[in-house]
């Protein structure tokens, strides 16, 4: 879990930019 995640990221794209940036 970096600074990716962020409020914005996980309601635009909750597993698609999370787990990609993972």
């Amino acid at each position: 879990m970096k600074r990716t995640f962020q409020p914005s990221v996980l309601k635009r794209n909750r597993s698609h930019g999370f787990r990609a940036r993972m």
